[in-house]
């Protein structure tokens, strides 16, 4: 019986230890998700284009404490991309949530996120936004803070029309709902504080609702 038993031992270790192979080790770090500005229920996310823009980015720790740098590229005016740093702290085994100000310049270069140590070198962790949705300079975009009466019918005016590339219509006022779980980044990066892509409802309650619009 003990030479069956041996056997059925190594057997179940070379197992474990096969499971163990093929998952891989635990990376310090992980980008969990990525907002970007504000969608307006046809897209989750979007940007206006020359306009600075809130980002979240959710960072879920690994089994240890890290500490090092997150780097949000976004392409300027001339599609050069720019980079944004921010040091950034995560306790193992927990998620913290990273806000920043950027502001894209084109809609031809993708926005790309990505987690280093705090010397730089080989990235943690990456993540790519190629399907965020750009908006151009002509769009405006209307923050709502719950149900506001007749926006709808505003949003749909004619003098909001506009020609889409396929031939069709499509409203140049954006309506986009609040989340206010997210909060918003106090400044950006440099000497200069930014401006926002759009303007922010004041904290007073709605009645019954509320929104704000800057073109």
């Amino acid at each position: 019986m003990r030479p069956r038993a041996t056997i059925l031992g190594l057997v179940l270790a070379s197992i474990a230890f096969s499971s163990l192979r093929a998952a891989g080790p635990v990376p310090e770090v992980k980008i969990e998700n990525v907002r970007v500005g504000f969608g307006d229920g046809q897209f989750k996310d979007g940007y206006k284009i020359g306009a600075w823009t809130p980002v979240w980015v959710d960072l879920k720790g690994g089994p240890n404490r890290f500490e090092g740098v997150l780097e949000f590229i976004a392409p300027d005016d001339s599609n050069t991309p720019t980079t944004i740093r921010r040091f950034v702290n995560v306790p193992a085994n927990e998620m913290v949530t990273v806000s920043l100000i950027v502001r894209p310049g084109s809609r031809f270069g993708e926005l790309n996120a990505r987690v280093v140590g705090p010397r730089g070198g080989r990235a943690k962790d990456s993540w790519s936004g190629g399907s965020i949705e750009s908006l151009g300079p002509e769009s405006a975009i209307v923050l709502a803070s719950g149900q506001v009466p007749g926006l709808t019918e505003v949003k749909d005016m004619p003098k909001y029309a506009s020609a889409t590339n396929n031939g069709g219509v499509a409203s140049r006022l954006i309506v986009a709902p609040l989340r206010p779980r997210d909060g918003f980044p106090a400044s950006g990066t440099g000497s200069t504080r930014p401006t926002p892509s759009c303007s922010i409802p004041t904290t007073r309650p709605p009645s019954p609702g509320s929104a704000s619009r800057r073109p």
